[in-house]
C-alpha cells in the first residue's frame, strides 16, 4: 500500500533482499501510480558470492514486512490473544496511533500497549508497563492513562520515590474520543529495580498515580528490599502511628534505617504475619530470634531504636483486619497501650490505630467499659495528643454513668476543595 511506504521500511526490504541474496543493493527506484499500490524497484550485484534466493521464503518475508500497519498490530495481538479480539481491539487502536509513534515503535510494541489501554477503566485508572533495557540502554517504562495527559509534576515525584531518575518523556496521544495518552519515560535505575518483579513493581506504580497508595520514601523499600506492597503498607501504617506517639525521627531517616538493617525489616514482617495471619500462621519464636539477632548487627543508636519501636509496636498488636479484605479500605490495629514503651500518661487500657491513604484515626479507651464520641481533627501530626486529653476529660465526665471514659477521633487527608 502506497500510504504505508516510509524511509525506514524501504531501507527494511532492502536489507532483507540483499541479506538472502547475499549481494549488495545498487540501486532503487519508486513508481506511485494512480491507484493505492506504490511499486518499489531493487537492483542487487550478484557478482561475486551473490546468489539468486528462493522465491517463496523470499516471498513470505516481504509479505510480513508490507502488509501495513494495522495488519502488522493484528498480528502482534494474535500472538498472545484469541484472534476474535484481536481483531476487534486492533480494528479499535491500531490506526489511532500517530505517524511519529510508528516510526519509533514496532507493531509488537504497539500490541503491548494496546492491551494495556484497553484494560482502563475511566479516566482515574492508570496502567503501568516497566520496559527492561537490554544491554547498555537505559529502561523504559510506560504510564497509560484516559481523559488526557498526565501531567509530569504528578509523575515524576512518584517514580523517584521508588528509586528511579527520569531522563526523559515522550507522550503519545491516540486518536480517540476517550483521549487515551501513552507516556514513556527513559529512566536511569540501579540494578535492584532492573531486577525487581516487573508485575509487582507495575502494580505499586499505579497504586500510587491512582491514590489508592501513599507517594512516600517507603515505597523505594520494594525496589530496595524486594519487598511486597502490603508489606510496605503496613510499615507505613506503623510509622505514621509511632509519629502520633511521639516518635522524634521522620520518614526519611525511618525509611534510611529499614534499608540499612534489611534482615531485621523482613524479619518484622514475618513477626506480625505468624501472629495475626489466620491461613498462614508461621514461627513467632523464630521471627524474634531473628529480630534480635538483626537488632546486634545494627550499629547506629538511631536505627535500633527505630527499629526497636517497630518491634514493640508489633508485640503490642493483640487484633487486625490485616488479613482481611476489609484491609483494602483501611488497616486497623487494636493495641494494648501498655506494651508500647514511651506513651505520654494518661495511658489507656487499649486504643485502636486505622490508617489508609485517605483518612487516619485513633479510639482510646481507659477501661473495658468506657463511653465517649468521635472528634474530626485538623491536627494531622498529633491528633492523638488532642484526643488523649478528651479521654481524660471524659473519664472525669462518666465517673457517674459509666466506669471511664473514650475518645475517638480522625484525620481526613484527602478532602476536596472547600469550594467543592
Amino acid at each position: 500500500p502506497r500510504d504505508d511506504v516510509t524511509t525506514s521500511r524501504r531501507v527494511a526490504i532492502g536489507d532483507m533482499l540483499a541479506e538472502a541474496a547475499n549481494a549488495s543493493v545498487l540501486n532503487w527506484s519508486i513508481a506511485l501510480e494512480d491507484g493505492e499500490v506504490a511499486m518499489i524497484r531493487y537492483t542487487l550485484d550478484l557478482r561475486g558470492d551473490g546468489r539468486m534466493p528462493d522465491v517463496a521464503p523470499l516471498a513470505l518475508r516481504l509479505q510480513r514486512m508490507v502488509r501495513g500497519w494495522v495488519s502488522d498490530v493484528e498480528a502482534a495481538l494474535v500472538e498472545t490473544l484469541p484472534p476474535p479480539r484481536a481483531a476487534r481491539l486492533a480494528l479499535k487502536w491500531a490506526a489511532a496511533f500517530p505517524q511519529n509513534y510508528r516510526n519509533l515503535s514496532t507493531p509488537a510494541e504497539a500490541a503491548e500497549d494496546i492491551q494495556r489501554i484497553a484494560a482502563l477503566n475511566d479516566a482515574d485508572a492508570r496502567g503501568v508497563r516497566l520496559v527492561p533495557g537490554e544491554a547498555g540502554t537505559d529502561p523504559q517504562l510506560k504510564i497509560y492513562k484516559l481523559g488526557g495527559a498526565l501531567p509530569l509534576s504528578d509523575a515524576v515525584p512518584v517514580l523517584e520515590n521508588f528509586g528511579f531518575r527520569v531522563i526523559g518523556e515522550l507522550p503519545t496521544r491516540l486518536r480517540d474520543d476517550s483521549v487515551p495518552f501513552v507516556h514513556d519515560f527513559v529512566l536511569e535505575a540501579n540494578d535492584a529495580a532492573q531486577q525487581s518483579d516487573a508485575p509487582v513493581l507495575e502494580g505499586a506504580i499505579a497504586a500510587v498515580l491512582e491514590g489508592a497508595a501513599e507517594n512516600d520514601a517507603f515505597n523505594r523499600l520494594i525496589v530496595e528490599l524486594g519487598m511486597r506492597p502490603e508489606a510496605i503498607v503496613l510499615f507505613r501504617a506503623w510509622f505514621r502511628y509511632l509519629r502520633q506517639a511521639g516518635l522524634p525521627y521522620g520518614l526519611t531517616t525511618v525509611v534510611d534505617a529499614l534499608r540499612r538493617a534489611p534482615k531485621v525489616a523482613a524479619a518484622l514482617i514475618a513477626r506480625f504475619t505468624a501472629v495475626h495471619h489466620p491461613e498462614h500462621p508461621g514461627n513467632a519464636i523464630e521471627a524474634d530470634q531473628a529480630i534480635e539477632a538483626g537488632l546486634d548487627a545494627v550499629t547506629a543508636i538511631d536505627d535500633d531504636r527505630i527499629l526497636r519501636a517497630y518491634r514493640n509496636l508489633i508485640a503490642a498488636t493483640l487484633r487486625t483486619n490485616a488479613f482481611t479484605p476489609a484491609a483494602s479500605e483501611a488497616l486497623a490495629f487494636k493495641l494494648d497501650s501498655h506494651l508500647i514503651p514511651g506513651l505520654p500518661a494518661p495511658v489507656p487500657w487499649r486504643e485502636v490505630w486505622v490508617y489508609s491513604p485517605r483518612v487516619e484515626g485513633i479510639h482510646l479507651r481507659a477501661g473495658p467499659v468506657a463511653r465517649g464520641g468521635l472528634r474530626w481533627s485538623d491536627r494531622r501530626d498529633d491528633f492523638r495528643t488532642e484526643i488523649l486529653g478528651l479521654m481524660k476529660a471524659q473519664r472525669v465526665k462518666n465517673a457517674v454513668i459509666v466506669p471511664t471514659g473514650a475518645k475517638g477521633g480522625f484525620y481526613p487527608k484527602q478532602l476536596p476543595a472547600p469550594s467543592n
